[in-house]
């Protein structure tokens, strides 16, 4: 629960990069109005109980968005769990299932490719733009460019300093 934002000093659109490890995102959580995007190289994101990312979203596992909450950008994952009154402001490139129900308000304002998808109802009242069903093929690799997560890096400082 909670709230928070996240700036970056210079003015320029911060980055949370995740190495290893699920992130979840619940309450009223929240980028600023420039974008701050959430990668998560080896694990997975669940944004849940109206928090709001404004930016993209990358997830090397799968991508839950549910519960009143919104991911203002692209949304790229192994697998995507979308429903109760979710909204995703950009696209969707999913490697593997779409589970998405007809239901709540749930929303994607841009395109859904995705290898498969299940669910009930009709995508056309949820997708705005193109859907895209490759099975079997894989949908290859995502059009949007993901951020480089680093190596981790020990700063070195003096204790006294602090």
């Amino acid at each position: 629960g909670g709230s928070g934002r996240i700036v970056a000093s210079d003015g320029t659109s911060p980055a949370v990069l995740v190495r290893t490890g699920n992130v979840t995102c619940s309450g009223g959580g929240t980028g600023t109005p420039r974008q701050a995007d959430l990668v998560v190289e080896e694990g997975s994101v669940t944004v849940i109980s109206g928090c709001r990312i404004t930016g993209n979203v990358w997830a090397r596992d799968g991508v839950t968005i549910s519960g009143n909450s919104n991911i203002t950008g692209n949304v790229v994952g192994s697998s995507l769990n979308f429903g109760g009154t979710a909204v995703i402001g950009g696209s969707a490139w999913i490697r593997g299932n779409s589970a998405i129900d007809n239901a709540g308000g749930n929303l994607i304002s841009g395109n859904l490719t995705t290898r498969t998808r299940s669910g009930s109802g009709n995508l056309g009242s949820i997708v705005r733009g193109t859907t895209s069903i490759t099975s079997p093929a894989d949908p290859g690799p995502s059009p949007f460019t993901k951020p480089t997560v680093p190596d981790w890096v020990d700063v070195a400082y003096d204790p006294a300093d602090w």
